[in-house]
């Protein structure tokens, strides 16, 4: 009895030794890479290049494709899973739909057909350019009126 009572708690140490593993050696990863980082000998471009590989995870899980029926583990195919979904969730089906009457916008509200443009209006717009400016989008220059 004695002996078991001795395995079991050779167990207990081994299983607490183990557990505790994964904790120091990711602190002892970011320790050598903070000193990497802190040496003075350290060329710029090797500083960011070592500071750019330290942020790079490979966060995302293996995504399983409905399409291929297949696990997929490459990056670019995971996107390609994800912009699939989103795609699917944002189209609507609006084939014989009506939109609904606005309470916002009323039948006799103003819209373009409505609006008239005359030329005077037009000549008081360019009037009101400022000179020096730029002419725009559209090449109009106020001293061409």
């Amino acid at each position: 009895m004695l002996y078991l009572d001795i395995s079991i708690g050779i167990a207990k140490i081994d299983r607490k030794n183990i557990q505790t593993m994964p904790k120091y050696a990711k602190l002892s990863y970011f320790d050598s890479l903070s000193n990497k980082l802190k040496n003075s000998t350290l060329t710029s471009r090797d500083w960011w290049k070592t500071f750019i590989n330290s942020q790079r995870t490979n966060s995302i899980p293996p995504l399983f494709d409905e399409t291929t029926r297949e696990l997929e583990m490459d990056d670019k195919l995971k996107a390609d899973i994800f912009n699939n979904y989103f795609c699917g969730q944002s189209c609507i089906d609006e084939d014989g739909k009506d939109l609904p009457a606005s309470a916002v916008y009323p039948d006799n509200f103003p819209t373009l057909s409505r609006i008239l443009v005359t030329t005077s209006n037009v000549y008081d717009a360019i009037k009101c350019l400022k000179i020096g400016k730029a002419s725009g989008l559209y090449s109009v220059v106020d001293l061409l009126v």
